[in-house]
């Protein structure tokens, strides 16, 4: 969702709700949601 230039992305995941909110494009909230659950 985006609200006067500010774009906030909220998920759930078990039993925590996230969210991110900043200037960044959709493609950039896919990379950075992407980055938090990834495996090393």
């Amino acid at each position: 969702m985006t609200n006067v230039n500010t774009s906030e992305v909220v998920w759930k995941t078990e039993n925590y709700e996230c969210s991110i909110a900043g200037s960044f494009s959709q493609e950039e909230a896919k990379k950075m949601i992407d980055s938090i659950y990834e495996r090393k």
